[in-house]
Formats: C-alpha cells, structure tokens, sequence
C-alpha cells in the first residue's frame, strides 16, 4: 500500500512495471498556471522524473507553456491544458497524506498506459505535472548533502531558456555594475504575499501554508547586514514578501547601503493555487506582469556566487534550494525563528 509507503522512508520510490513499454511513449512534466506548486516544487519533481526515466530510456520533457511565467523561459515542445494530469490535485486529501497521494496518481498514471496507436508516426505523449520525489523523505543533513546528477543539471539547465526580456533587463544590470554578487532571500510565507497583495484572507485552511508568522523585519535586515559584512560582496536582495524588501532598503544603516541591490517590488507566488488556497490571482495580465519578475529572480540567482536563504518554513525555499543544486551554487539556509 502507498499509504505504508509513506510512512516508510524505504519504500517511497515510484515503481514502474514495464519500462519498455513505457519508452514508447514521451513523458511530459507540464507547469501550468492552476498547479497548487511553486516552480521550486516544479523543479524537484523534474528532477527525480529525469533521474529515474533517463536511466532507463524513457523520452522525457518539460514544458512551461501553459503557465504565466512560459512568456519568459522558452519551451521545446508544446502541451494542452485538457491533457495534463495533475497528479497533486487529482484527488487531494489531507495534508498527512499529500506525498503518498502523489506518488499513486504518478504510479497509475505511468503503469496504466493507453492503447498505442499503430498507424501513429510520432511518439504518444503522457502529460502530467508532479512534484513528487522521495528527496522529502530525507533526513535535513542528507538534504543538504543531496547531489543532483550531472545529467540531470544539464537536462533541466537546458531547458531553463531565458527569452530576451529577461535576458535584456538582466544584462542591464551587469552593465550598471552587478557583478560578483551574492544573493539574501527571504522567504515569508505565502499569507504575507496575499497581505501584500490586498487580496483576502478569510476563510483559510488549517495548514503551514497559510499559517500567520510573525517576524521581526529588523531581526532580517541585521541577517542582511551580516552577509554584507561577511561576504564582502553586493548583496541583491529577494524575497516573497515585497513590504519586507522595502523596509531593508529604507532602514538599511547608510554605510552599508550601497551593497545592497533591491531589484524591484513585485515579487508574486508562480501558483494561482498554492498549498490549500484557490485561486488568488485577480486577472490574468496581473499575473503576466508579476511572472517576468520570477523569472528575473531565477536568472539573478543562478548567476550568484552565494545564496542566503532565510525561511519561515522548516524546509527552507524550493525556489532558491533546487536552483542551487541545479547550478552548483554554495547554499546557506536558516530557519526565521518567530
């Protein structure tokens, strides 16, 4: 049973049951804009699909066209919305078994093929999106000593393609003199982004997700600070939570503030749906906007030299951490204690 599986660390891995059936189909991991993921959730599941489907020859691609932020990484293949299984909302229960629900939809899914069609030229394709990996199930010290293959990283660096508005405003910035630089990233929370945002609050679930913290603006600024002193380096500065960004840049001691860099104040989730929410995003164009800034922040952090990341969650920051793996960036993450 999955169920057993889950509670058992051993036996996490996704099973398949004929892989050379498989190989005659192509495995499409699809980030679109209704998944209840953030890319950092997008990019772990990548990266454990890759891992198990390359080694045993089965086609496998990404594809970002059918989310907001696909306007600014360009994708090799094309999808449609009706044929993407969404492994994580397909009958999403309780937070106690949300893995072991993901990894029997991933199972069913690529077990339980269709009939080929043998008069078909090209290879069928399975769309789906999951974030599953059994990387969750690690100890915190085997996640920080977790190794990404080389394979891998160059599989999902390669399908990380920038378009020219990104790349653009990015160059911008080297050439204004951002270089040799670190990055402080704070992650606060994904209800701090809707008090941001001005979108309501009511009626939350009982989850971590939309748990209230409560955290000490000036404790962060003196963690900045700390990396500017230590790293001896220009510090940009990310965060979800824009009010945070703003007051570091206002109250930032004036000796120290030209090593600080605050890109811009736009910072938004990439899920319209994230964790037990719904539908937070106002309109679609609100969402466009704010997705080239998400893509910025990944540019800018896989050209760092550091990352510093400081969570309210105990897993630290999707986001930053697979990048970092991805990239061979040195990670520092700390918890933000409330």
């Amino acid at each position: 049973k999955i169920v057993e599986d889950y509670k058992n660390p051993n036996n996490t891995n996704l099973k398949i049951d004929d892989y050379k059936k498989l190989q005659k189909f192509k495995i499409v991991n699809a980030y679109y804009d209704k998944s209840s993921s953030g890319i950092g959730d997008f990019l772990r599941g990548t990266c454990y699909l890759h891992k198990i489907l390359s080694e045993n020859q089965v086609p496998f691609e990404i594809n970002f066209t059918k989310h907001a932020i696909g306007s600014f990484i360009q994708s090799k293949s094309s999808c449609k919305i009706k044929d993407i299984f969404d492994t994580e909302r397909h009958n999403k229960g309780s937070a106690e078994f949300y893995f072991s629900n993901m990894l029997e939809n991933l199972s069913n899914i690529l077990n339980h093929l269709p009939k080929l069609n043998r008069w078909s030229i090209k290879k069928p394709s399975i769309t789906l999106f999951s974030n599953y990996s059994n990387f969750v199930f690690l100890s915190e010290q085997d996640k920080l000593n977790f190794e990404v293959s080389e394979e891998t990283k160059q599989f999902v660096k390669s399908n990380i393609v920038f378009k020219n508005k990104v790349e653009r405003h990015y160059n911008d910035l080297v050439e204004s003199g951002l270089k040799n630089y670190v990055v402080a990233h704070f992650r606060l929370g994904d209800l701090s982004i809707l008090k941001d945002n001005n979108i309501p609050t009511q009626n939350l679930s009982d989850n971590i997700n939309t748990k209230e913290f409560k955290v000490d603006y000036d404790q962060c600024l003196d963690q900045v600070v700390k990396i500017i002193i230590d790293s001896k380096k220009t510090v940009v500065l990310l965060s979800d939570c824009n009010s945070l960004k703003q007051y570091i840049e206002n109250n930032i001691p004036k000796r120290y503030a030209k090593k600080l860099k605050l890109i811009h104040l736009d910072s938004f989730h990439t899920s319209s749906n994230p964790g037990f929410l719904e539908n937070i995003v106002p309109n679609d164009k609100f969402k466009k906007d704010k997705m080239f800034y998400v893509a910025l922040d990944l540019k800018i952090c896989t050209q760092a030299k550091h990352i510093y990341t400081h969570s309210v969650y105990p897993w630290g920051s999707g986001f930053t951490f697979w990048i970092s793996k991805v990239y061979d960036i040195p990670l520092t993450c700390e918890k933000i204690n409330e």
